[in-house]
């Protein structure tokens, strides 16, 4: 998704390309006890030019003299998720984007996708997300689709 991508600013990798799945997708490993604004370093290295596309398409919906308002509000709304709004840094610097424009972004995208989630877990217990992705700009979205793998605590 546009928002699971980020930057990290120590040069370490906290995210990890692990090469594709069976369908072809690349899969990431993402360690969510790194800092909120390093998590997605390898992903965003390797999405930025598509992430920079589908960032555009979005905004580009948004009428030129609101623009700034409705960026300036959903940068004032850090406190609701402030450790969300620091991978929006993250992913910022890497993207050489505001912040506020990706929080803009990821809103326009929540309010226009209305895609459905199906969450639930195998007989071992490991927990299965499945979402269909029901978005405008179906072409530039396929680009920067992945698959995550969350760790923490190793």
């Amino acid at each position: 998704s546009l928002l699971c991508l980020g930057l990290t600013l120590s040069g370490s990798a906290v995210s990890k390309y692990m090469g594709k799945n069976s369908n072809g997708i690349p899969v990431y490993s993402i360690d969510l006890d790194s800092p909120p604004e390093t998590r997605f370093s390898a992903v965003s290295a390797d999405f930025k030019d598509g992430v920079n596309v589908v960032l555009n398409n979005y905004l580009s919906q948004i009428p030129w003299f609101l623009l700034p308002v409705v960026t300036e509000v959903a940068g004032a709304l850090w406190w609701l998720q402030p450790e969300y709004y620091q991978e929006l840094v993250g992913m910022g610097s890497s993207l050489g984007v505001d912040p506020k424009s990706l929080m803009v972004a990821q809103y326009a995208y929540e309010f226009s996708a209305f895609c459905t989630s199906v969450i639930a877990h195998d007989a071992s217990g490991q927990i299965i997300h499945s979402r269909n992705l029901d978005f405008a700009f179906a072409a530039p979205m396929r680009n920067i689709t992945y698959e995550a793998v969350f760790t923490r605590n190793d």
